[in-house]
């Protein structure tokens, strides 16, 4: 056998190796594309889900997400950060006037918070009661919905809440060397700096910071990785290579998030940070998640152009097709024990999976009378969380997806 031919095969067999670890590249279900081609900063999306909001230089532009039809400027004129509060109706927009407040619904305003450009992000508590945002070299916290100042305090960091008291700011730290960054953790109650985190980060890029959606990790970006560290002891956690990322989200439940960059847009379990697909990365660059839709997400190609785009994320994650539309199981959520119809008592094996594809130990019976027969598992030792059932019976399997409560 010639050189060049054993050259030419090894060459093919370390290929399709290689392509056997790949993730799946994918496009998505298209459910519509945008006429509208609008340069955008950030999108969000209003808490029902009926519509979404792009930012850029000329104001907060407004579109339909059923359709994507643009409804036009919602708000006129450059804003640095916006976010909605639906609780009170409220969409938040920091501005050269100030942190500015309008009505979510109508686009009214209501009124302004402050006189200057607040430079940076703002930022909300999970229960809703207080707003943090920057504003001539200080942190200013509000309280909610009476809108009344709580405290204000010197800091130029960039803030994310980490729970309903704790606000952690991006911070220059030259004592960490080469322009780094650390994290200020700042107590609303102590009304003090309480922690300092030795998190780097590279310079000039503080606001890229992120707080996971349970509030347990600080996620950093910078040129060539993402980094998840503890909240708490600021460890590092995991770390994934992703060159030039520049956006990053959560999906609705917290279980998988999207990263953006350059060159590669990917979904990842949260549970393991193992990457389940990736999007096609010549076409798409940006992606976000919907609030309340676990299978949605918008997705931004070249020059602009938007797509709504469905994915089946538990069936990617899984490696199984989820039943979810059929109401076989009972009760679900459970507590401690779910049953299910079956049409014959052969079943050779049932078996429990997390969304991380760990096992557990699955304690079941068959309960059957001549008419009907119901599978019964016993969940009480189980933690709280979602699982994956799949139900073997001679050539046919099943699976169904279970929400364990306390």
């Amino acid at each position: 056998m010639s050189k060049f031919l054993l050259l030419t095969m090894a060459v093919l067999i370390f290929l399709l190796c290689a392509d056997a670890d790949a993730q799946p590249t994918l496009q998505g279900e298209v459910i519509w594309e945008s006429t509208t081609s609008v340069g955008f900063n950030d999108l969000k999306f209003s808490p029902d889900d009926k519509y979404f909001y792009i930012r850029n230089d000329n104001g907060i532009h407004k579109f339909d997400s059923e359709n994507g039809h643009y409804m036009g400027i919602f708000i006129a004129g450059l804003t640095d950060d916006f976010g909605i509060i639906s609780e009170y109706g409220w969409m938040f927009c920091t501005r050269a006037e100030g942190l500015s407040i309008y009505d979510m619904n109508t686009g009214e305003f209501i009124r302004n918070i402050g006189d200057s450009w607040p430079g940076g992000w703002f930022d909300v508590s999970p229960d809703k009661s207080k707003i943090v945002f920057r504003q001539q070299g200080s942190m200013w916290v509000y309280s909610l919905p009476d809108l009344q100042e709580i405290c204000r305090f010197q800091h130029n960091g960039s803030p994310r809440f980490l729970n309903n008291d704790q606000i952690a700011m991006t911070r220059s730290d030259s004592a960490m060397g080469g322009g780094n960054w650390a994290v200020d953790i700042y107590s609303v109650q102590q009304q003090m700096i309480i922690k300092k985190l030795p998190i780097p980060h590279p310079a000039n890029s503080g606001d890229a910071m992120y707080v996971s959606s349970d509030y347990k990790n600080i996620i950093t970006i910078n040129s060539t990785e993402v980094n998840f560290y503890d909240s708490e002891k600021g460890e590092l956690i995991n770390k994934i290579p992703f060159h030039q990322a520049y956006i990053f989200g959560f999906n609705p439940t917290g279980q998988y998030y999207n990263i953006s960059g350059s060159i590669q847009n990917s979904i990842y379990n949260f549970k393991n940070h193992k990457e389940i697909f990736s999007l096609n990365p010549d076409d798409i660059r940006a992606v976000r998640f919907l609030n309340l839709n676990n299978k949605r997400l918008i997705s931004i190609h070249k020059f602009g152009i938007l797509k709504m785009l469905r994915f089946d994320f538990d069936s990617l994650a899984t490696g199984v097709e989820i039943k979810d539309d059929i109401p076989v199981i009972y009760p679900n959520p459970t507590m401690n024990f779910v049953n299910i119809p079956i049409e014959n008592e052969f079943i050779t094996k049932v078996v429990i999976r997390d969304y991380t594809g760990k096992e557990f130990p699955t304690d079941y019976l068959i309960e059957s009378n001549k008419k009907l027969a119901v599978l019964r598992l016993n969940l009480t030792t189980l933690p709280k969380g979602t699982y994956i059932i799949t139900i073997q019976s001679g050539k046919e399997n099943k699976t169904y997806k279970l929400m364990k409560g306390e």
